[in-house]
């Protein structure tokens, strides 16, 4: 393999080379997932806190919100 680089400088050159990373494909990438994570972030954050609910509601014999 001669003529490839290595290290560091071989992995930045392979991000941003001809079909590499680049402002555009991050950016295309970012607002696809978009959505993905308007609706997964906020139901982990109800899975959270039922579970914290629950828990609170077996060790006191109440609900803590």
């Amino acid at each position: 393999m001669e003529g490839t680089a290595t290290g560091m400088s071989g992995f930045i050159s392979a991000l941003t080379g001809a079909n590499g990373l680049s402002a555009s494909t991050f950016y295309q990438v970012l607002t696809d997932m978009v959505p993905w994570l308007l609706i997964a972030i906020p139901v982990a954050l109800g899975f959270y806190f039922i579970r914290k609910s629950i828990k609170g509601l077996g060790n006191k014999g109440k609900l803590r919100v």
